[in-house]
This record gives C-alpha cells, sequence and structure tokens, in this order.
C-alpha cells in the first residue's frame, strides 16, 4: 500500500493508536449522554 510505504510501520501503529482512542472517546460521550439522559439528578442541572 502506498500509505504504508508512505508512513512505515511506526506511523500506522501510531495512527491505529490515535483512531482507537478516538472511538473511546466517542463510546465515552455515548455512554456519558445516555447517563445524563437517564439520571438528570447527577448532571449537577
Amino acid at each position: 500500500m502506498p500509505i504504508e510505504r508512505f508512513l512505515g510501520r511506526t506511523g500506522i501503529n501510531v495512527m491505529t493508536r490515535v483512531r482507537a482512542l478516538i472511538v473511546a472517546a466517542i463510546g465515552v460521550n455515548f455512554i456519558t449522554t445516555g447517563i445524563r439522559s437517564e439520571l438528570p439528578g447527577l448532571a449537577g442541572q
């Protein structure tokens, strides 16, 4: 793959970790949104 030749093995590993971090952040956002809607008293509003 041209991208793999450009980035190298280390670059691919870094990009994989960055994507995993983004997916984890989106998951945490979904969870906190769900908790806030189900338990509004915990949201501090």
